[in-house]
């Protein structure tokens, strides 16, 4: 058992039950059943006879989904290197190293890794059984081990993995990937969640780190590692095994809710061989235990705190279960304000429920997650998990994080010769390519840089992380360093002094903003705690720590002027709205300022999406309203019934007047003219600001028009969020057609956006004539404000397969099915109109597109790519 906490590790010991089973099961009885295991007390229950039985367990669930909960679960409690799933992942779930599937390497990964493992966990679905595999001898015949210090001889070494089925690359990336730069070889095997660097000295294994595959950073050194070598390709003629070859015979084999399993006469013939135990079956059984799920609290912390009064006066040990520290600590700080709670609706049941100091010593806190919580009467003990509280939608990591650094692999493929790169100790040169150089007796791969004087520098591919790709705004081009000057050093110190120079303006500028007076909004109240809770997804460290930013400004009396600078789909959205919801909590109004009619309306929606449950009053402004509609809403603003009102230049109209304005939030202010940027400035002299971009204008440009402001940066994506696959390409009906036809195929939808409004109606008719099938529509600023309002709806619900559109979709655009775009005429957009436009997709857990089509003759330059 690994280490866990003393709350969970009591309940395990609770767990009596579980004792019982493994005695009547070493007695000799070999189908036996446990009913009324509820939420994860079934991983608990599971987890308990692993560690008494030291036996191998065979799970079978009904899909991925449950075998995901059941790896998350178990993993929490026993070792996670003993665990594995057999089962092949639904087509939408893509797990970045994965081995191809056309191999089926998600098996022989799960087959790979619980090879040799005396008492592992292996959690497969049903149509494991339909699988042929390779017999178990076969693996174990192909997997090789490799010591520091022994020899191979190398060619052969190499040339053996090849014809195995390991696919040579320029770098690697996914499982079954082999990279061979002089003596050193980089493989990711089947079974590893990193690939693995093996340096030769002539044919001794000189070294063996594992590493990231996109910063080449290594992560750790081992003395030995082992791994299947072979993918056993059908052709192999090798696949004459089942699952049943895999299972011992002392496994105890576990079926989950057996009658949703729809397993055939001769797998369950097959499974009497074996110790069998069913959880929770429909029919008769052998032993009970009374649990029930988790109440669902609606996201109420008045429910919640209830239930936990009630656990607490019964005596029950709570152990409130939350996925790390963030969401562990805002638990905390909910059940320790306590006091502000009023019962008012449950007096009549006060003296069945617990005083605060009865309940404070009855829960306990951890930052496991798990994944369903349950209340179990026969032992007194309860898990509530936090995000079931607040029903958040939680998401696996069926990927690795992995973190760039300076410059990655990606990058690096992408440099073109000449393209100028800064080397951190070295200055600014010219990349000219790779080479393999020999250094100390070995050949490597190398990057060469050419510096003033026509000067070579070579850089280990293990040391990439010291160069970066140069970028400026200038057009000019820079100036090449001198290897063995100090000039590089003293530009480095000058830069040091100006950043100086800049933080003393800064302070300046800072000061004079402290000496005005604005409204310091009161704490969080707990109606704040349990709205931010409801948020329906994990929020990223980022999004943490950027909230907390902006309510400690807004709690000050000076008035915020804080700046939020994340990528498009990073959740600055949620951020502000936490930020409205504690303006208006304290009766201020809230102005939300976007540059576009779209926009406005995106905002609308998801302020009323997430504030619909509060008596909140929104609403929008702009040319979708009639005049008369917007004559009422004026009016109401005026009189303070309206709480929140989003728009775009309307807002800074001079019959818009709020009665008590508290907040301003704008969107995107790069996008808003000089006489608009003057209207903010006499708009905002003392209220708190709040200003959300995801391309921010230059620092020095930034001081010049909006005045110094906190920084708060969010640069976590959200889980799973994949990047964006991105290409410069000709016209090409081909390429479009494919393109398109993909991402319908999937499912989702596809944005073609064009520079002119002439052209979309054009366009339309040539894709319809390519692609008769699909549904198509065409959208732009010139239309009505109905005809358009209604399109975008449409495409919203999903009853059109592609929008034609100019870039009115430019800024945050939220439709996450929308995940393929082509930009028609791309060099007549500017880098920031191209990279807004990119945002509108890849805004889920799903691969997205974007093409930046040019025509054929168009001539680009480098600097272009």
């Amino acid at each position: 058992m690994k280490s866990i906490s003393k709350s969970i590790e009591s309940i395990l010991n609770k767990l009596k039950i579980a004792s019982f089973v493994y005695e009547e099961l070493i007695s000799g009885k070999n189908n036996l059943s446990v009913k009324y295991l509820a939420g994860s007390l079934k991983q608990l229950f599971t987890a308990k006879l692993s560690i008494l039985s030291n036996l191998p367990l065979f799970i079978i669930t009904q899909n991925y989904e449950s075998a995901e909960e059941w790896y998350h679960d178990l993993k929490l409690i026993v070792d996670e290197s003993t665990i594995s799933i057999l089962s092949k992942p639904p087509k939408h779930i893509k797990i970045v190293g994965n081995a191809d599937d056309d191999h089926n390497g998600w098996l022989i990964d799960g087959l790979g890794k619980n090879l040799n493992l005396h008492n592992g966990i292996a959690i497969a679905t049903p149509d494991i059984f339909e699988f042929l595999l390779p017999k178990p001898s076969s693996l174990n015949a192909h997997k090789l081990t490799i010591k520091l210090g022994d020899n191979y001889n190398f060619e052969k070494f190499t040339t053996e993995l090849m014809l195995n089925g390991f696919d040579r690359k320029e770098y690697v990336f996914s499982q079954g990937d082999i990279s061979i730069r002089g003596g050193i070889v980089d493989i990711y095997p089947i079974g590893w969640d990193n690939p693995l660097r093996i340096e030769f000295w002539g044919d001794e294994v000189d070294s063996i780190r594992e590493f990231e595959p996109l910063s080449q950073r290594s992560i750790r050194e081992h003395k030995e590692i082992d791994f299947i070598a072979n993918f056993f390709d059908s052709s192999a003629n090798i696949l004459e095994a089942d699952i049943f070859d895999y299972i011992k015979k002392s496994s105890i084999c576990i079926l989950d809710t057996p009658e949703q399993l729809e397993l055939n006469d001769n797998i369950q013939d097959k499974l009497l061989a074996y110790k069998t135990l069913s959880i929770n079956p429909l029919s008769k059984t052998d032993f009970t235990i009374k649990s029930r799920l988790q109440p669902n609290f609606n996201a109420s912390i008045k429910d919640f705190i209830f239930e936990l009064r009630k656990l607490s006066f019964l005596n029950y040990k709570i152990v409130l279960s939350a996925d790390g520290k963030i969401h562990t600590q805002r638990l905390r700080e909910i059940v320790e304000n306590i006091n502000e709670i009023q019962d008012t609706e449950t007096t009549e049941t006060s003296t069945e429920l617990a005083t605060n100091a009865v309940l404070h010593q009855s829960v306990r806190y951890t930052e496991y997650g798990f994944s369903n919580g349950f209340i179990c009467d026969d032992i007194f003990s309860a898990i509530i998990t936090e995000h079931q509280i607040f029903e958040h939608r939680r998401i696996r990591d069926t990927k690795k994080s992995i973190k760039a650094a300076s410059i990655n692999i990606n990058e690096l493929k992408e440099l073109k010769i000449g393209d100028y790169v800064v080397h951190s100790e070295k200055g600014i040169g010219k990349f000219d390519g790779f080479q393999t150089v020999t250094m100390g007796g070995s050949q490597q791969d190398c990057v060469r840089i050419i510096f003033a004087g026509n000067d070579l520098l070579y850089v280990s591919l293990n040391y990439i992380n010291k160069i970066t790709k140069y970028s400026a705004n200038e057009n000019s081009a820079p100036i090449l360093s001198k290897l063995g000057s100090t000039d590089w050093a003293r530009k480095k110190e000058r830069t040091k002094k100006k950043l100086k120079d800049i933080a003393r303006d800064l302070i300046t500028l800072y000061a004079q903003r402290k000496a005005q007076t604005g409204f310091a909004f009161p704490a969080d109240s707990l109606w704040q705690k349990e709205f931010e809770a409801s948020f329906p997804y994990e929020d990223t460290p980022d999004q943490a720590r950027t909230t907390f930013e902006i309510k400690k400004d807004m709690e000050s009396k000076s008035p915020m002027d804080r700046l939020v600078c994340g990528d498009v789909g990073f959740g600055k959205t949620e951020v502000a709205i936490r930020a409205a919801f504690k303006a208006v909590q304290s009766g201020k109004q809230v102005a939300v300022l976007v540059p576009t009619t779209i926009l406005a309306q995106q905002h609308y929606m998801s302020f009323k999406d997430r504030l619909g449950k509060s008596p909140v009053n929104i609403n929008a402004i702009s040319r979708f309203r009639t005049p008369q509609q917007q004559t009422e809403m004026l009016s109401h603003l005026r009189q303070g019934g309206l709480d929140i009102l989003i728009g775009t230049h309307r807002l800074l109209s001079k019959d818009v007047e709020f009665k008590n304005l508290g907040l301003l939030i704008i969107d995107e202010e790069h996008r808003f003219g000089v006489s608009a940027k003057e209207k903010l400035r006499q708009l905002r002299s003392n209220i708190d600001t709040l200003t959300l971009t995801a391309t921010p204008i230059p620092r020095t440009l930034n001081f010049s028009l909006l005045g110094a402001r906190d920084l708060s940066l969010i640069e976590t994506p959200p889980r799973n969020r994949l990047p964006v696959y991105t290409e410069i390409v000709e016209w090409n009906n081909e390429t479009i057609v494919n393109a398109i036809n993909r991402e319908v195929e999937r499912g989702g939808q596809v944005f073609f956006v064009s520079d002119k409004i002439d052209d979309l109606d054009k366009v339309a008719m040539q894709l319809q004539m390519l692609l008769p099938t699909l549904r198509f529509v065409v959208a732009h600023g010139q239309m009505k404000p109905k005809m358009l309002e209604s399109i975008m709806e449409k495409f919203t619900a999903g009853k059109f397969d592609v929008l034609l559109s100019t870039k009115i979709i430019e800024s945050g655009i939220d439709i996450p099915n929308a995940n393929t775009m082509l930009i028609n005429r791309a060099n007549n957009f500017v880098l920031a109109e191209l990279y807004q436009l990119r945002g509108s997709v890849g805004r889920s857990n799903t691969q997205a597109y974007c093409y930046l089509l040019v025509s054929p003759d168009k001539k680009l330059n480098q600097k272009a790519f």
